[in-house]
Order: structure tokens, then C-alpha cells, then sequence
């Protein structure tokens, strides 16, 4: 069985069976030159699957939302900040009730707090 399909298995949820099938061919194809037997592959892989799911998430996380504190409000200041130069563009038409996208500046709206904006927005 090519190694791709495996992986496509194994991340589906095919780990038992199709795992057990492979530990079966090869052990077939060495000769054991060692009389201890080694442990179990089953844990050690769904082990190793759920490390590696979690470890991938943490990076991703870390990437998408910065490393520090300070660098997670940094991103979180740029996505406020185009949030808000694009509801300036698009200028959309409130109810009356509600004072107008424009009647503050942009310069000056970009001078608030990001807790502020968010709330605005």
C-alpha cells in the first residue's frame, strides 16, 4: 500500500485496520533479530496523530494570532483598522437615528482605543 494512502486513511479515521494490515506485511518482510518484542504500534500511533493534530493547531494559532501579547494586539489593531477604512469606503446608509459613517473623520476615528472601534463596529 503506497505510504499517501496510508496517510489519507490514518487522517480519516482508517487507523486500526489499515495500520494493522501494514505492521502485518512488513513484519512479514524482516527477520527478527531481536527476541524482545516491541510495544504495541496501535497507541503509539494514535499517540503520535493526536500530537501531531495538536501541534499543528498551536502553530497555526500562533501564526494567525502572533507569538506575544503584544504582537497578538498588533494583528488584532490591523484588522480593526482595515475593518474600519473599508466601512468608510462602502459608506453604508444608516437608520436616521444613527449618526452617519463620516461625520468623524476617518483620521480622527483611527486615533481610538481598539476596544472603542470594535464596539463601534
Amino acid at each position: 500500500m503506497p505510504l499517501e494512502i496510508f496517510g489519507f486513511l490514518a487522517l480519516r479515521g482508517f487507523v486500526a485496520v489499515e495500520w494493522d494490515a501494514v505492521q502485518d506485511l512488513q513484519s512479514t518482510m524482516v527477520v527478527p533479530t531481536v527476541q524482545a518484542y516491541p510495544p504495541p504500534w496501535g497507541p503509539t500511533l494514535v499517540q503520535q496523530l493526536v500530537s501531531f493534530g495538536l501541534s499543528d493547531w498551536c502553530h497555526r494559532n500562533k501564526c494567525l494570532h502572533g507569538f506575544s501579547l503584544t504582537e497578538q494586539a498588533e494583528i488584532l489593531r490591523k484588522h480593526v483598522r482595515s475593518k474600519v477604512e473599508d466601512l468608510y469606503v462602502e459608506n453604508p446608509q444608516l437608520h436616521p437615528w444613527f449618526p452617519g459613517i463620516r461625520d468623524i473623520p476617518l483620521d480622527i476615528h483611527l486615533t481610538y482605543h481598539t476596544c472603542t472601534l470594535q464596539a463601534w463596529l
